[in-house]
């Protein structure tokens, strides 16, 4: 641990400017983790509100905090040596696609904790819906188009009218992400499911020969990393600062051997 925190400073010594501007809540972190691992208490809860920060979020794996000070960042903390590999897996991944994840901006040498955007999840609230389908229509205009005329083809074949209650025109978009997520399985030979299958072909020859920028890279993502297409949710999807539609938290079973 002694080296931990010697490796800590001098990468703090190293990015003296970058420490200014995060403030004086990224020097209370290594030493709050040193706490934590000593203690491992039930009142973990009073341990960070006493080197102020917040817990927002808690899953198998990792404890999520957010500076009080500053809520433009969160901590992940990795609850074991070998979970810290998510953290490194996080890092890694934010490297190589910087569109689809959030910038992580420190970690510790040994990836027991990053500090990352904070960026909240859409959700699957009405306006989180909408800010979803609108915001993966503006990162891929080309795919939409195939949707939207998939979508025509089955209400023309079925005769469903635009002001038909149970399908309404004004909300056709909402579908679009699922039509991502089966685009996607189309991409990669699985099977796929719901009312616009027909547009398998279509999706092939538009992979082939136009995607768009952010579904190739998501495709490239999901592919290389064995991300589960089913961490893609609403609550598990978010737009981070930069407007991008951002992944939060991949499950990446590479990273936990």
């Amino acid at each position: 641990m002694k080296l931990l925190l010697e490796n800590w400073r001098q990468f703090l010594k190293e990015s003296e400017e970058e420490t200014a501007y995060f403030g004086k809540w990224v020097d209370r972190i290594p030493e709050m983790y040193k706490e934590w691992l000593t203690s491992l208490s039930a009142s973990a809860e009073g341990l960070w509100e006493k080197h102020g920060f917040n817990k927002i979020g808690e899953g198998s794996f990792r404890t999520v905090l957010a500076p009080k000070e500053d809520n433009n960042f969160v901590v992940k903390i990795s609850r074991t040596k070998m979970y810290s590999n998510m953290n490194k897996g996080e890092f890694e991944l934010q490297k190589r696609y910087e569109t689809l994840f959030p910038r992580v901006y420190f970690h510790s040498p040994d990836f027991r904790w990053i500090v990352v955007e904070a960026v909240s999840p859409v959700g699957l609230e009405d306006i989180g819906e909408w800010t979803l389908w609108q915001t993966a229509k503006k990162e891929m205009p080309n795919l939409f188009e195939i949707y939207i005329g998939g979508v025509k083809e089955w209400r023309e074949k079925y005769k469903i009218k635009d002001d038909d209650d149970m399908y309404p025109v004004d909300q056709i978009g909402l579908g679009f992400w699922g039509f991502v997520l089966n685009s996607l399985r189309t991409v990669m030979g699985e099977d796929t499911f719901g009312a616009v299958d027909s547009s398998k072909e279509d999706i092939k020859s538009y992979f082939r020969s136009s995607p768009d920028p952010y579904f190739y890279e998501l495709a490239q993502a999901v592919s290389s990393n064995n991300i589960a297409l089913w961490d893609l949710t609403p609550q598990n999807m978010g737009v981070d600062s930069n407007e991008n539609l951002v992944i939060l938290d991949a499950s990446i079973e590479d990273h936990l051997k």
